[in-house]
């Protein structure tokens, strides 16, 4: 039986946790030829883990001290505090064993909790996950994967990880992808679940970030061929509504009752075929542009300082040194 690693990441204030510990005995009890690798900002109690401790680093940098440390080519990243469909998990591993891939992964889903925004944060997630993720790597322009499992082959990224820095680690993984035409692999089954952030405050904490990562992605790969297959991860995850909006507009004017038909059968769409969540579809449709909004003005933002900021820092040479990579 082929070897796996598995690796989880603890990060900033987080700690680790039982549910963590859990996943980790049933991942070693099914794959007997196995390693563990814990990143942590601080020691683990338990001694039986590799623990690699980098305090305040990006999880990019850690996937690249992954990618030279793991023992085996078979690599298993996940975030500590991810659910896991443990069935679902397993297939999926046995399966990559079967396939030629770099990258792997599959659907994750938003946990069950109570709370105006995870209810929100649900319906994105079946939006990204569901239907736009698949469909653009389906047509051959996708360059996004979820961060919060996937499996990864040493054996293809060990020499093509740029030297460099991003919040956005799995976005830039997925230009590395498509830029060296790797092969992949994702399954239509729920691997996990993710506990999502509980008030708007959190949730808007967390697109600014997303915005910082993804304007450090399109920096990276401004003279890169690949920079339209990112502008168009842009568009399609943050900026889909505004052309939903604008067909609804005009339907609007057509005939009302085809607009309210409309809107339904979106909100439908939306809840992953759920018809009792259809209210929280609707109120996603409403609420959620303000979020976008948010993001696009924290891009800008981004696009503009991190150039001026590493120029005035006296990183000018590494800096072009970067953009030039690709």
């Amino acid at each position: 039986m082929e070897g796996i690693t598995i690796a989880t990441f603890i990060s900033n204030n987080e700690k680790d946790n039982a549910e963590m510990y859990d996943i980790i005995n049933f991942l070693k009890d099914n794959f007997i030829n196995n390693e563990v690798i814990i990143f942590s900002n601080y020691e683990i109690e338990d001694k039986t883990f590799n623990n690699f401790i980098t305090p305040q680093m990006t999880k990019y940098k850690r996937i690249k001290i992954l990618l030279k440390e793991a023992k085996f080519d078979n690599i298993l990243c996940f975030d500590n505090d991810i659910t896991m469909d443990k069935e679902n998990i397993i297939k999926f591993i046995k399966n990559c064993f079967d396939v030629n891939y770099s990258i792997a992964w599959g659907k994750i889903k938003a946990k069950k909790i109570k709370g105006f925004i995870p209810k929100l944060i649900n319906i994105d997630k079946n939006l990204s996950h569901n239907y736009i993720r698949p469909f653009l790597w389906n047509i051959k322009l996708g360059i996004s994967l979820p961060g919060q499992i996937f499996m990864i082959k040493k054996s293809y990224f060990s020499n093509i990880m740029p030297n460099i820095d991003t919040v956005y680690d799995d976005l830039m993984i997925g230009t590395i992808v498509r830029k060296n035409n790797l092969p992949i692999y994702f399954v239509k089954d729920v691997l996990g679940y993710e506990k999502p952030k509980g008030n708007i405050k959190k949730l808007l904490k967390q697109r600014i970030r997303w915005a910082k990562g993804l304007a450090e992605t399109i920096i990276y790969n401004c003279k890169s061929k690949i920079l339209i297959y990112i502008l168009l991860h842009a568009i399609s995850f943050n900026l889909l509504w505004i052309p939903m909006y604008i067909l609804l507009y005009y339907i609007f004017k057509f005939n009302i009752f085809l607009a309210i038909i409309s809107i339904l059968l979106i909100c439908y769409v939306l809840t992953d075929n759920r018809g009792k969540d259809m209210f929280w579809a609707l109120m996603y449709m409403i609420i959620f542009p303000f979020v976008y909004i948010v993001w696009g003005i924290s891009l800008i933002f981004y696009l503009i300082t991190i150039p001026i900021n590493s120029r005035f820092k006296g990183k000018e040479k590494k800096w072009i040194k970067n953009l030039k990579y690709y």
